[in-house]
């Protein structure tokens, strides 16, 4: 399966999910259209049970979508997928008075200058973005790569799991979406948002105005939980429940509290830094607004952290406060519970809208 991002809208009549395959957990979103408003009809969320072992965490994988999918009969087994992480790479191009036609291999020729990917073992995509006010026979817009390796990945646990794989897209344009539909985007002012998963973190910036910003960084709440579990002779799984609130014993708690600021401080400071380095490129535009979503969001003391520590107010990016839910109220509370680590799932439904 190609990866296409040049449509970015929909894929006609054909009725898709949003699946998002993490490291710890598969996340499923299935939309419809109210008026002009979006409304979620089916969600499910399911662990992935975890393993060392490549091949059975696959195994692990499948069997976490198809209990995606069971909880729902009607849902359909459709969906776009995305990838993310060290695999892909995504950057703004420019090519002023260049004829359409020739968009093609400009972009070819920037990624095989640019990418630390290798360009021939890889899908290379691009999409024009219109930019207001722009000069005429200006070509702007943004080019993805990403490994086969990962393209495959992703379409064989579909595979594994009975799904039909339609699309591969990519989180963090996914997340773009989910963002512009739910919170809105401004013209004077990007929006950025943090998603903290398992084991790596997206930043992502946008505006109305035609910025698109991606970067990824290989460190996530894994990194997080273990280096706290090393320091106070924890296991990671006793860490993860105590950061989570499943834990009862007070004395840890504050012995977990006490450790997370420094356990974080590196991730925060890469963070800060991919901030700085975007507010150096040519035509960024200034961040009004922060978001933070993934994982690790869902740990309340580092949301709060994350607050404390980067220069925007950071709030959590829920899509199912935005979006009417067409589900029973146990799942409605269910979902607004788990709001934030489901920003991707729902971007990547929205394209099939």
């Amino acid at each position: 399966m190609a990866l296409n991002i040049k449509e970015l809208i929909g894929i006609g009549q054909v009725e898709v999910v949003g699946l998002d395959i993490g490291r710890s957990a598969v996340k499923m979103v299935q939309l419809d259209r109210d008026g002009d408003q979006f409304c979620a009809v089916s969600a499910a969320m399911q662990e992935i049970e975890r393993s060392d072992e490549p091949a059975k965490h696959q195994q692990n994988t499948a069997a976490a979508i198809r209990r995606c999918f069971s909880q729902s009969k009607r849902t359909p087994r459709n969906v776009i997928c995305g990838v993310g992480g060290p695999d892909v790479m995504v950057r703004g191009f420019s090519f002023p008075n260049l004829p359409p036609e020739a968009i093609g291999q400009a972009v070819m020729l920037e990624a095989q200058q640019v990418c630390p990917l290798d360009v021939q073992s890889s899908v290379v995509d691009y999409q024009r973005v219109d930019v207001p006010g722009a000069p005429a026979g200006s070509n702007r817009g943004i080019f993805v790569v990403a490994t086969n390796e990962a393209v495959q990945y992703k379409n064989r646990l579909g595979h594994m799991a009975s799904v039909n794989t339609v699309r591969i897209d990519v989180e963090g344009l996914a997340l773009i979406n989910c963002i512009q539909a739910c919170e809105g985007l401004l013209a004077d002012r990007s929006v950025a948002a943090i998603q903290v998963g398992c084991s790596s973190t997206t930043v992502v910036i946008a505006s109305a105005g035609g910025t698109v910003f991606v970067r990824d960084l290989s460190s996530g709440g894994d990194a997080i939980i273990d280096r706290i579990a090393q320091a106070n002779g924890l296991t990671r799984e006793t860490v993860d429940n105590i950061l989570r609130k499943r834990y009862a014993s007070g004395e840890l708690q504050d012995k977990v509290s006490r450790a997370l600021p420094e356990a974080a401080a590196g991730l925060i400071s890469d963070v800060t830094e991919t901030l700085r380095y975007y507010a150096m490129q040519p035509g960024s535009v200034p961040v009004g607004k922060m978001y933070l979503c993934g994982g690790f969001a869902l740990v309340r003391e580092f949301a709060y952290l994350m607050n404390a520590r980067l220069p925007e107010r950071v709030t959590l990016l829920n899509p199912f406060s935005k979006i009417r839910c067409l589900m029973d109220d146990r799942r409605k509370e269910f979902l607004m519970d788990i709001g934030p680590m489901m920003a991707v799932a729902t971007g990547l439904a929205m394209r099939t809208i």
